[in-house]
């Protein structure tokens, strides 16, 4: 889907992202009830398989999913030497040469590791707080809404000039650790919904701003495997999160660490693209030197053709 996208949108690609995956936020509000409801119907057996059935109609939607076709670009058939080349784009692992794309890599396994962990025990934490089931699973529908309007709202605040992508990436990431760290001394249902709240909106950045960061460290050609690779560094690090924060609770007998744990994976994840952050920004600033520089120059050697200049250095600061 990120790839399709990338092939209409170019500089609103952030906010096309926040609303394509909103339904995202949607789910999360919808299934909690949801599974509750059809588990206590049909046992867990029916509840999973209906909702295969419904997960199923994601194969319907995919189908439909086009590319944009280029007028412009001249058909040929495929030689079999581009299927060579396709594979070996695939299996080419030059693209970890890119700190900072593996830094990004990192950040998406250390993540995702910490956020499977507030999944699989906010609810059961809540129960022993003595929150009824029912309001329990509320946490979790909360969290959702939460997180499609922090979707919305990341979308949009992006498309401002003055706003770095990495930079509002690392704190929101952040602050949705430090946030986790505190749930172990929150005893008030309130201050469980207010944490649902904000942890909701932060953790909207996940499935916003990475194609665009992938885009700023790799260019736009390579999004499409950019971005699958950091699908599969956020698989690796959903598998082994909730077995080992069950080990955890099994050896502690309580929640603290496992949400210790994952809180601090998280901050981790979040302060670690602080690094990026520095690099590209000092990139940035050393072209732009480069490129003031050019323009002094051409100034003082060119001054017949001066309304030309002027045009020719607004479209390269541009």
């Amino acid at each position: 889907m990120i790839s399709v996208l990338a092939t209409y949108f170019s500089k609103n690609l952030t906010l096309a992202v926040a609303i394509a995956s909103s339904g995202v936020g949607i789910g999360t509000f919808i299934y909690p009830p949801l599974i509750m409801g059809l588990d206590s119907m049909y046992s867990w057996r029916g509840c999973t398989l209906i909702l295969a059935a419904i997960t199923l109609n994601i194969c319907v939607c995919a189908a439909i999913i086009a590319p944009k076709n280029n007028p412009n670009k001249e058909i040929k058939p495929a030689p079999s030497t581009e299927d060579n080349y396709n594979v070996e784009r695939v299996c080419d692992t030059s693209i970890f040469t890119n700190l900072n794309f593996t830094i990004l890599c990192m950040n998406q396994l250390l993540y995702c590791f910490g956020h499977s962990i507030l999944y699989v025990h906010f609810g059961e934490y809540a129960i022993t707080m003595g929150v009824e089931e029912d309001h329990s699973v509320l946490l979790f529908s909360i969290i959702g809404i939460s997180n499609l309007a922090g979707k919305i709202i990341l979308g949009v605040i992006s498309r401002f000039s003055f706003v770095n992508c990495i930079l509002l990436y690392a704190l929101t990431i952040t602050t949705a650790g430090l946030l986790m760290l505190t749930i172990p001394i929150q005893t008030l249902y309130a201050t469980l919904i207010a944490s649902s709240i904000i942890f909701g909106v932060c953790s909207s950045a996940f499935g916003v701003l990475p194609p665009a960061i992938v885009c700023r460290f790799l260019g736009q050609n390579e999004l499409p495997t950019g971005y699958g690779i950091l699908c599969i560094f956020s698989a690796i690090g959903i598998l082994p999160g909730a077995p080992i924060a069950g080990l955890l609770f099994d050896y502690t007998n309580h929640y603290m660490g496992s949400f210790y744990l994952g809180g601090s994976m998280i901050v981790i994840s979040g302060i670690s693209m602080v690094i990026p952050y520095i690099r590209t920004r000092h990139r940035l600033s050393h072209e732009q030197r480069a490129i003031d520089g050019t323009d002094l120059k051409k100034q003082s050697l060119l001054n017949v053709s001066a309304d030309n200049n002027d045009n020719e250095i607004l479209t390269n600061i541009a």
